[in-house]
């Protein structure tokens, strides 16, 4: 017998011969060898991604920013874009899809510098006037779009559909309705599955009180794309208008989800909870919406609506009169805030807002005839811009702006639509420095 010890096999107890114990050290290294070639196969494989990054991530990312564009979502569409400028070259084909996504986004500082962008890297000039004939149209300015229209149209090297679609938001813009549908008949043949024209078909539909169309449209809208909450909203929206609280409800509770309407669902969703006498939730709702969104001027005038209905006026008062300082032409809060003064004495400060809730109505009155003329008048700048300075006092100020523009497109000189301009934008550069320019300029040309 040998002297030598003898190594145990822990596994069955067995001795092992002294050429076996030799071995078994070495088939640890083997078999780390035999991972090897997989692991500088994939450091080979990153090296000639990183190595032809310019020609192999540019065109990835243009398909899926296209992918965005096809949905009307230009803000995601620049995000890929942005990756594809990190990974490739200074390519003319980015800078194209740029432009495009800028435009759609309505940002002016954003599509100047994207055209600037495209013309350094060589884009065509045909191309690029395009997509100014498009701002143009799409920014409401008529009298430079306008006879371009049938060129566009019939021009197959471009997309149909964003020609219709800019020029229907340029005729809205206007209010010049008839022509907006006219369009959108012929966008929703050519494109029936794009739920874009319906969104938009059905918007037009609500400005001329014609709901159950409009419910129609946003439905067909939400059978494109189930996932979409713009429609959504509006269906929900238009079922509570229409007195179907319970039918709306659950609607909003999922727009709710959305971080874009989150605030605007749960309005919506508290007016539908105080119709079916849920009121204590609705209150929880609207406080909640009002931590994410302290100075939404819906969500206080709701707050303070409530409470003023359940005999909570202490509590009204100061969501009513802020309310009022984010939208000062509301003649709702307005309302509210008057009869909260008046339950407590506050008599000649309930006269002061019942006197402004006198003047919205009837400047609102006055609104609604505007409009109806403006639809058969719509080149009458003065119609324009009297209609623009009731809705930059008593309605959204966004569409004061829109139908001002409007006017200075039929006649730029119009000192009438550059001074309501300027003083709009004095008021909000004060929180807004950026628009210190556009009241600068609309000054000098009131001037």
């Amino acid at each position: 017998m040998s002297d030598q010890p003898q190594t145990p096999d822990l596994s069955d107890g067995k001795s092992q011969s002294k050429e076996a114990a030799a071995v078994r050290p070495r088939t640890r290294p083997r078999k780390h060898q035999r991972r090897r070639p997989w692991l500088w196969l994939t450091l080979s494989a990153m090296a000639i991604c990183l190595w032809q990054k310019d020609t192999l991530w540019p065109p990835f990312f243009h398909r899926v920013a296209t992918q965005k564009l096809d949905r009307h979502e230009p803000e995601e569409a620049l995000k890929w874009l942005d990756r594809a400028e990190w990974f490739g070259a200074e390519r003319a084909d980015t800078a194209m899809l740029q432009t495009r996504a800028a435009r759609l986004t309505g940002d002016a500082a954003l599509f100047a510098k994207a055209l600037q962008l495209s013309e350094s890297r060589g884009v065509s000039s045909l191309y690029l006037q395009r997509e100014r004939i498009l701002w143009a149209a799409q920014s409401g300015q008529m009298s430079i779009a306008t006879p371009h229209l049938s060129t566009l149209l019939t021009d197959t090297s471009g997309d149909n559909r964003d020609v219709c679609l800019a020029y229907v938001t340029g005729f809205l813009r206007s209010l010049r309705l008839n022509e907006a549908m006219s369009l959108l008949d012929v966008l929703l043949k050519d494109s029936p599955n794009d739920a874009y024209p319906w969104l938009i078909r059905g918007r037009i539909w609500l400005l001329q009180s014609e709901s159950r169309k409009a419910e129609s449209d946003f439905r067909m809208a939400l059978s494109i794309r189930p996932d979409w909450n713009e429609p959504l909203i509006y269906l929900a929206e238009t079922l509570y208008d229409t007195r179907r609280a319970s039918e709306a409800l659950p609607l909003f509770e999922t727009a709710m989800e959305s971080d874009e309407f989150h605030t605007r669902a749960a309005v919506g969703l508290a007016r539908c909870m105080k119709a079916i006498a849920q009121v204590d939730k609705a209150k929880t709702v609207l406080q909640d919406a009002l931590k994410r969104d302290p100075l939404n001027h819906d969500a206080l005038l709701e707050l303070g609506s409530t409470h003023q209905e359940e005999g909570e006026v202490d509590l009204a008062i100061p969501l009513l009169e802020s309310a009022i300082r984010q939208m000062p032409g509301s003649e709702e809060s307005h309302y509210r805030l008057a009869q909260c003064y008046l339950s407590v004495g506050r008599k000649d400060e309930a006269d002061r807002e019942f006197k402004i809730v006198d003047e919205a109505r009837l400047a609102l009155s006055e609104l609604n005839r505007l409009n109806d003329q403006i639809r058969n008048q719509p080149q009458n700048e003065d119609l324009l811009v009297r209609s623009g300075e009731l809705m930059l006092r008593f309605a959204d100020p966004d569409d004061g702006v829109a139908v001002l523009m409007s006017a200075l497109d039929i006649n730029p000189s119009n000192k009438t639509a550059h001074k309501l301009l300027a003083e709009h934008y004095q008021k909000l550069s004060a929180t807004i420095p950026e628009l210190r320019q556009q009241f600068e300029r609309h000054k000098k040309l009131s001037e």
